[in-house]
C-alpha cells in the first residue's frame, strides 16, 4: 500500500479539530505560521483525494480552482502574502470539538480588504462584511431562498437517538480534511465544481446507514444548503427567502469557486429565525 505524502488528519488529541488542512506536518500551516512557498496551495499535488478520477493530477489547481488568474485565487494569494508579512487581522477563531452529544466545526475568520475570509479544511469563502454584523461574536447570517414557494420546511432534531446519529456523521467526516472536503461538496453539482468529487452523494450514504424510517428527513438535514451571501438568498434563489442566525461553529463551508457562498449546517436546532420574507417557516421534527 502506498503511503500518503502528507497527513490530512485534523484531530488534536481525542476531541478537538483544527480548521487547517492538517493538525500536524507540512499542511498544518496557519496565517500566523504561513507556508514559505505557494506550492502548498496547489491542491492536485497536496490533497489529490478531493478530485475525481478524470482530473489530471499533474495539472495545476490552485486552492482547488483551475485558473491561477481567477480573481478570488488572486485575493487568496494576497491574503497569504500578507500573512507572510505579519499583516493579518483576525475576526474570530474556534477549534472544533466532537462528542456524542454535540459537534462544533473548526473555523477561522480574518478580515481581507472589504471582506471577511472564512477558512475551514482547505475550503475558503469570502463574504461581505455588511452581510455579517455578528462575526466578532462568532455568529453568521444564513440566507435560504425558496423561489415563489410560500412555505419553508425546517426539519429539527426530534429525539436524542437522531441527534446522536447526526453528530456521529459530522464527527466522523470532520476528522480528516480530504473526507471533510468530499463530504461537504458531495452534492454541490455545478460546472465550477466539476473537477471535484462533487456528485458522490457521500452524505446520502451516511444517512442511509443510520436513518432507518427517517432516511429522507436525515438526508434533508445533511444536504440542505444555505448561503452566506444575501444576494443569493434574496434574488438568485428568491424572492421568497428566510434569514437565520447561527454560531459560526455550526456551519461547514464549500469552497469559493463553487459559487453561491454555500454552507451546510451541523445542528438545525441552532438556527434562529431572523426574518421571513414572502413566506413562512414550518417546523418538523424527525
Amino acid at each position: 500500500m502506498s503511503k500518503k505524502k502528507f497527513s490530512t488528519s485534523t484531530i488534536i488529541g481525542e476531541q478537538e479539530v483544527v480548521p487547517w488542512l492538517a493538525a500536524t506536518g507540512a499542511l498544518a500551516y496557519t496565517p500566523n505560521n504561513p507556508p514559505d512557498r505557494d506550492y502548498y496551495f496547489q491542491y492536485t499535488w497536496i490533497i489529490p483525494g478531493i478530485f475525481n478520477d478524470k482530473v489530471n493530477k499533474r495539472a495545476q489547481f490552485w486552492f482547488g480552482a483551475g485558473l491561477k488568474d481567477d480573481p478570488t485565487v488572486g485575493d487568496l494569494f494576497d491574503f497569504w502574502n500578507n500573512a507572510r508579512k505579519g499583516k493579518i487581522t483576525p475576526i474570530y477563531f474556534s477549534l472544533g470539538s466532537t462528542s456524542p452529544q454535540t459537534v462544533t466545526s473548526p473555523i477561522a475568520i480574518y478580515e481581507h480588504k472589504d471582506s471577511a475570509l472564512i477558512i475551514q479544511h482547505g475550503s475558503y469563502q469570502f463574504v461581505k462584511l455588511k452581510d455579517h454584523p455578528f462575526l466578532k461574536e462568532g455568529s453568521v447570517l444564513l440566507y435560504r431562498g425558496i423561489g415563489d414557494k410560500p412555505v419553508f420546511r425546517h426539519y429539527l432534531i426530534g429525539n436524542q437517538e437522531v441527534s446522536h446519529q447526526l453528530m456521529n456523521i459530522h464527527s466522523q467526516t470532520l476528522k480528516d480534511s480530504v473526507l471533510s472536503f468530499n463530504a461537504v461538496h458531495s452534492n454541490v453539482v455545478r460546472c465550477e465544481s466539476s473537477a471535484l468529487n462533487h456528485d458522490t452523494h457521500l452524505l446520502h450514504r451516511y444517512a442511509e446507514d443510520v436513518g432507518g424510517e427517517k432516511v429522507e428527513e436525515m438526508r434533508s438535514i445533511l444536504n440542505s444548503g444555505y448561503t452566506l451571501n444575501s444576494y443569493c438568498g434574496e434574488r438568485k434563489f428568491g424572492p421568497n427567502h428566510v434569514v437565520f442566525k447561527t454560531p459560526a461553529t455550526n456551519i461547514r463551508i464549500t469552497t469559493f469557486f463553487c459559487g453561491e457562498s454555500e454552507v451546510k449546517v451541523i445542528n438545525p436546532d441552532q438556527l434562529e429565525i431572523i426574518k421571513e420574507v414572502g413566506c413562512r417557516v414550518e417546523m418538523f421534527s424527525i
